[in-house]
C-alpha cells in the first residue's frame, strides 16, 4: 500500500433514500399494500408517497394516524419505523420495528430496516443476526445479503462476503449497489480490473449515482490509470459539489501524476467544505497548511 491512502465508501444496498447525509442510497424493503379500504390504508399510502418525496415529518404523522386507528397492526409500526429512521431517530425506530416483530414475528421488512438501525448506530453485531433472520424468512431478498456482505467485508470475511454480493447479483442483477461493494471488495483484494468492472456495471445500471464515480476512480488511482481517476473523481463532484472526499481522493491522484498545484488546490478545496484531519495532514505535508 502506498503510504498516502484513498478515502474509500461502501455502499448501503438500500438506505432509506430520505436521510440527508445518505442521499446516495436506494430504497429500504417496504410492503406493498391494496388499494386503500379504510383511513389507515389510505393514510399508509399516503405516509409511503411521502417517504418517496423525502417528506419525512409528514410520513411519520401519516402512520402515527394509522397506528392510532389500527394499534396491532405490525406494518404500520413498521413504517412508522422507517420514517424516524428517515429523521435520524435510530434507537426510536429500533423500537417500531421491535414492536412490528412482535406483532408479526414473521415481518421480514422489520428485521431488514432494524438491522439498517443497528448499522447506522455502529451496531453491527445487532444488525448481523436480524440480515441472518431476514434471509431465513426470505432466501431470495438480495438486500440482506449485499448488508450482511457488508458486516463480512468489514470484519475482513472476505469470501463470505464475496458469496453473499453474488447472491445478490445473482438475484437481482439490475441493482447497483451489489455491483458496487463487490467491486469494492476487488479494490480491497488490490484485483482492481474485477472491481472497476464491477463498478462500471453500476454506473451503467444508475449513470447519476456520484459514489460510484468515485469509488471506480479510487480503482482507477490504484492502478495507476491516473487520467481516468481524475475523470471519475470529477465527474464525482460534478454530480455532488460537496463531495469532499472526491476532492481529497482527487489530490492524491493528482499529486501522484505529478501535478502539484492541483493536488493542493484540491485539498483546500476538500478543507473548505470539512475540516478532515486527514485533509490537514496532507497540505501539511504539501507546506500549504489551512
Amino acid at each position: 500500500m502506498r503510504a498516502h491512502h484513498l478515502i474509500l465508501v461502501s455502499v448501503f444496498s438500500s438506505i432509506l433514500f430520505a436521510c440527508a447525509n445518505h442521499s446516495d442510497g436506494v430504497q429500504a424493503q417496504q410492503d406493498r399494500v391494496q388499494p386503500p379500504q379504510s383511513a389507515a390504508e389510505g393514510d399508509m399510502i399516503d405516509g409511503k408517497a411521502a417517504l418517496q418525496r423525502r417528506d419525512c415529518s409528514a410520513a411519520l404523522q401519516y402512520f402515527a394516524h394509522a397506528i392510532s386507528m389500527q394499534p396491532d397492526d405490525a406494518l404500520a409500526y413498521s413504517e412508522h419505523g422507517r420514517a424516524l429512521f428517515c429523521l435520524g431517530k435510530n434507537e426510536e425506530a429500533i423500537g417500531d420495528y421491535t414492536k412490528a416483530i412482535t406483532l408479526e414475528p414473521d415481518l421480514v421488512s422489520a428485521y431488514y430496516n432494524r438491522g439498517l438501525a443497528y448499522v447506522f448506530m455502529g451496531r453491527s453485531d445487532k444488525a448481523f443476526p436480524d440480515y441472518n433472520r431476514a434471509i431465513e424468512l426470505d432466501a431470495n431478498f438480495a438486500p440482506a445479503y449485499v448488508e450482511r456482505g457488508l458486516i463480512y467485508d468489514d470484519q475482513r470475511q472476505y469470501d463470505q462476503a464475496m458469496a453473499d454480493f453474488n447472491k445478490a447479483i445473482e438475484m437481482e442483477p439490475g441493482e447497483a449497489a451489489a455491483y458496487q461493494n463487490r467491486g469494492l471488495l476487488y479494490t480491497d483484494l488490490q484485483q482492481y480490473d474485477k472491481a472497476i468492472a464491477d463498478i462500471t456495471r453500476a454506473i451503467e445500471i444508475n449513470p447519476n449515482l456520484a459514489m460510484a464515480y468515485y469509488n471506480r476512480g479510487n480503482a482507477y488511482s490504484e492502478s495507476r490509470l491516473y487520467d481516468q481517476a481524475i475523470a471519475d473523481y470529477s465527474r464525482a463532484v460534478q454530480l455532488k459539489p460537496d463531495y469532499v472526499k472526491a476532492f481529497h481522493n482527487r489530490a492524491l491522484t493528482y499529486e501522484r501524476a505529478g501535478q502539484r498545484d492541483k493536488a493542493i488546490a484540491d485539498f483546500r478545496r476538500a478543507w473548505s467544505i470539512r475540516h478532515l484531519p486527514e485533509t490537514e495532514v496532507e497540505l501539511n505535508r504539501l507546506g500549504a497548511a489551512p
